[in-house]
């Protein structure tokens, strides 16, 4: 190896030149070692970033579906209401209809009662009209003895 001084040349031993050059393949060595390591590194983090673009796709289509589920959860909700109000009228309609069946069988009751009572009325005239009829014919038999006899 020949090193430059000035306009000198000096020409270093052997020996001396032959250590510098084992250190420089030992630093080179190590660069490339380095070098490999890196590299590895580098496509370690690649794949790892691959694997993270397929996550993150993945994730975004199921944030989407998380959307839509609480989109159609707010629906449900909304739906849900409206059929509790729903069956509040019609608890508060069903009330009415009780009560209004209540007083239609209370007047019902009252109807059979006077039915009854005319049914009673009906068959106690009938029994007087008998008994009147009855009198009456014997009143015509006797009118028509009484004129037989004359």
């Amino acid at each position: 190896m020949v090193l430059q001084r000035g306009d000198e040349f000096d020409m270093l031993e052997e020996e001396v030149a032959s250590k510098e050059v084992k250190a420089l393949r030992a630093d080179l060595s190590a660069m490339m070692s380095n070098i490999e390591s890196v590299m590895k590194m580098f496509e370690h983090r690649r794949h790892l970033l691959d694997k993270m673009a397929l996550v993150l796709v993945e994730n975004k289509r199921l944030q989407s579906s998380v959307d839509d589920l609480n989109a159609s959860l707010t629906l449900a909700r909304v739906h849900e209401r409206e059929l509790e109000l729903q069956v509040v009228d019609l608890e508060i309609e069903k009330k009415s209809l009780v009560e209004r069946l209540s007083h239609f069988i209370g007047e019902q009751k009252d109807l059979e009662t006077e039915l009854e009572l005319s049914r009673e009325s009906i068959a106690q005239l009938q029994k007087e009209k008998e008994e009147v009829e009855e009198r009456a014919k014997h009143v015509t038999e006797d009118l028509e003895h009484r004129d037989g006899l004359l």
